[in-house]
């Protein structure tokens, strides 16, 4: 009499495992490979315009334009013995990448772009500062 045990996920256990094994040096190197791997498979999904699901982008209001064609240039891949994270290195730049991704409307006032912007007009009033004449 044989006793045979089928688990579902065994190579991906026995890679898991093996991972865990590795030295710190080769962990890090593992995980910025996993990281460079991730931005090819998103950067694939855009060039393709599909999201995570595999639709299609929410097209844009206006005009014919495909969406989130530059944002790539500006993701990071952060990178420690533990883990990788793909990320975007300007807060602001993950937030338009949703908005196109997502098709979200947004509506901007001048001061809101100017605080976006981090320009000093709004600081100093218009005119000569004080002490230079």
């Amino acid at each position: 009499m044989s006793l045979t045990i089928s688990i579902s996920g065994a190579t991906n256990l026995q890679r898991q495992l093996q991972a865990l094994c590795l030295s710190r040096a080769d962990r890090l190197r593992y995980h910025r490979y996993l990281g460079r791997e991730a931005v090819k498979l998103i950067k694939r999904r855009i060039r393709q315009q599909r999201d995570l699901a595999g639709r299609p982008f929410a097209p844009r209001a206006k005009g014919k334009g495909k969406l989130l064609r530059r944002i790539m240039r500006q993701v990071q891949i952060t990178v420690n013995h533990h883990q990788a994270t793909v990320g975007w290195g300007i807060r602001r730049t993950g937030q338009i990448a949703r908005a196109q991704q997502e098709g979200i409307s947004e509506t901007v006032t001048a001061r809101a772009l100017q605080a976006r912007n981090h320009r000093t007009t709004l600081a100093r009033p218009p005119g000569p500062r004080p002490g230079h004449c």
